[in-house]
């Protein structure tokens, strides 16, 4: 097929060719409902002369054919979302993706990936080996409160992702480490959100739900305490 394709296609003008075509399939031959009445290549139609035979074979509808997708490979995600509080900001530790592979240089809260059926002790110990390498082993050890589950869908793998949040208070602001990692005050900085992965950037809509219900609950509690009363 891919052979008489290459054999039809005009040398001198391969553009046009493939713009016809184009146009060809959204206008007449179309999926569902072909008109091939209409058809100004009808009389050179394999499929419709098939179809229309005195033993009438495939559907002019059954071309062409679909290949069969191979199912997506399920893999396990362990995020961890460290937070570097001082007074009242806060900023999100990131690291950047290696240049090779899947979202090639691309940034995302720490990350251990595996395969679905490898137990989650082994994604954890990766995340405590990243982050020991960056001088956070107390991210390693302090308590970690889950933010929730994320699914997230390539055209042929299928991360789940499990989503914890570990807060860091200091007197001061972070140090800016190498260029694989970096601190940002995510909450408040929109390019910040959008160098995230699409993945990630739902780990972050979870990050900031959580962060709404707490603030909202320390409200609640200040009136309670007759702290919002003037």
């Amino acid at each position: 097929m891919q052979g008489k394709a290459d054999a039809l296609l005009d040398p001198q003008r391969p553009g046009d060719w493939n713009q016809a075509m184009m146009e060809l399939g959204a206008t007449v031959c179309t999926p569902r409902a072909p008109r091939c009445s209409e058809c100004p290549v009808s009389n050179w139609c394999t499929a419709l002369a098939q179809s229309a035979g005195a033993s009438p074979g495939p559907a002019v509808t059954d071309y062409p054919t679909r290949a069969v997708k191979a199912a997506k490979r399920e893999e396990r995600v362990s995020v961890r979302v460290v937070e570097w509080r001082c007074d009242a900001r806060s900023w999100f530790l990131l690291m950047r993706r290696p240049e090779g592979g899947l979202l090639a240089g691309m940034w995302e809260f720490p990350s251990a990936v595996s395969l679905a059926e490898a137990p989650q002790q082994g994604r954890l110990a990766q995340l405590d080996s990243l982050l020991g390498a960056a001088g956070l082993l107390e991210a390693c050890s302090a308590p970690c409160a889950p933010l929730g589950p994320v699914q997230h869908v390539f055209s042929h793998v299928r991360w789940r992702m499990e989503v914890e949040h570990v807060t860091l208070s200091r007197p001061g602001p972070p140090p800016q480490p190498d260029g694989g990692r970096k601190w940002v005050e995510l909450l408040h900085d929109a390019d910040a959100v959008g160098e995230l992965t699409g993945g990630q950037r739902k780990v972050f809509a979870l990050l900031e739900a959580a962060s709404s219900a707490a603030t909202v609950k320390r409200k609640r509690v200040q009136v309670n305490k007759g702290e919002g009363a003037p």
